[in-house]
């Protein structure tokens, strides 16, 4: 099960798919409210050990080189997962790698405490995954 903390920008849609499938979700807009900036979501999602899943790719690696020293300490307990394709593409995208998503990070924090840091790419014709 993946731990995820779900920036406001991630359609409703995507939100059900993760939630289908079981995973921990929590929504940013509902628990922290509209507008809470990249660095709190990150920070947020370091003490709370989750997975920060956005659509914002350029804004919010933007954040986490502007302020390298919140990033490194946030990434260090957190995952990032970011979608740069289209809104309207998201659910079908993530569709289409969520059971390698998944098995990746069962692999990945088998013998580890808490989600491990890691940085995954959703985009059209895009998907990386890089262990940070």
């Amino acid at each position: 099960m993946l731990h995820l903390l779900i920036d406001e920008d991630v359609p409703q849609s995507a939100v059900d798919l993760l939630r289908q499938r079981g995973h921990d979700v929590i929504l940013v807009r509902d628990h922290f409210g509209r507008g809470t900036d990249d660095p709190v979501v990150l920070k947020r999602a370091e003490l709370l050990e989750r997975i920060v899943v956005t659509c914002d790719r350029k804004r919010f690696k933007r954040h986490l080189a502007e302020r390298l020293s919140v990033a490194q300490q946030a990434l260090q307990r957190c995952g990032v997962i970011t979608f740069s394709c289209a809104s309207v593409n998201v659910p079908t995208r993530l569709a289409e790698f969520i059971e390698l998503i998944e098995r990746w990070h069962d692999l990945y924090t088998s013998g580890r405490s808490g989600e491990g840091k890691f940085f995954v790419e959703i985009g059209e014709g895009v998907f990386r995954i890089e262990d940070k």
